[in-house]
């Protein structure tokens, strides 16, 4: 069985929003703030924005359908319980009170589903449609990141949502599956989307108390920012649309540290080439 290469590099798709001379106003971070050019200020500040799935523009994505036990697969799962466990396991989720509660249950884990921040990147630099959807119609730009400094994990495509077995939480709790098959169960439904969804070939960081590499700056509900590495950032790549002062102001202000390409349209076969600027 062979296994898959991990890209060389992943793609994030920025989109620029006000006119070139509001842009080359901005003397300062501060007021490329006010503007609220925020890819541009995440860019310049070497920050990264990951996103609760509350913050997502599809509505479907990371919804997982939860689903309670029957009635079967609650006794099921009490008869592989010592007596002692069955006798305080049994008010929770047995006839009386069982539905009750999941659907208690179902709430807190959907608030923790929301609290999750995730960063996602494609591997795909040449996507007309995500030109066009992120970049505010090809005039923003795109981020090439170096792959091999990040975590990313590969998002599956389904023709349905993903589904979690809200009785798995009870089987971790009481020994019956480990927790690390518990964590891959929830890491799955995680990285799960629509199969309509598949052109963007999506990869996801997700913010965990292990990326030491990072640092929170800001917090809220529906996003988290990140100091990331200027070190990731191998090239950035102008829109076709984007204004050459603006690509001058992003060149002038970002420095000399990375490769600059554009996205040029070829009239011919409707694709799109990624050449040196």
């Amino acid at each position: 069985m062979s296994v898959e290469k991990k890209p060389r590099s992943f793609y994030k798709y920025c989109p620029v929003y006000n006119s070139p001379e509001k842009i080359l106003q901005c003397d300062s971070l501060d007021k490329l703030e006010e503007l609220e050019e925020y890819s541009l200020l995440n860019l310049f500040k070497h920050q990264a924005k990951f996103s609760s799935r509350t913050d997502f523009n599809d509505l479907f994505d990371t919804i997982i359908d939860l689903i309670p036990p029957d009635i079967r697969e609650v006794e099921s799962f009490l008869q592989q319980l010592s007596a002692k466990e069955r006798r305080v396991a049994k008010p929770l989720l047995g006839k009386k009170n069982g539905q009750t509660n999941f659907r208690k249950y179902r709430d807190e884990i959907n608030k923790l589903f929301d609290s999750y921040k995730m960063f996602c990147v494609t591997i795909k630099d040449n996507n007309d449609l995500m030109w066009s959807h992120y970049t505010n119609n090809h005039k923003g730009f795109c981020i090439e990141l170096d792959a091999s400094k990040l975590d990313a994990e590969k998002v599956s495509y389904k023709s349905e949502l993903a589904k979690f077995k809200l009785l798995d939480i009870f089987k971790n709790e009481y020994g019956l599956i480990t927790t690390e098959n518990l964590s891959h169960l929830i890491k799955e439904a995680m990285l799960t989307k629509l199969e309509k969804w598949r052109y963007e070939e999506e990869y996801r960081i997700t913010a965990s108390h292990k990326m030491h590499e990072l640092h929170q700056l800001q917090d809220n509900t529906k996003f988290t920012i990140y100091r990331s590495n200027q070190e990731w950032v191998k090239a950035i790549i102008f829109g076709h649309r984007m204004d050459d002062k603006v690509r001058q102001y992003i060149i002038d202000t970002y420095g000399e540290s990375v490769k600059y390409k554009v996205a040029v349209p070829d009239m011919r076969v409707g694709t799109i080439n990624i050449i040196d600027y």
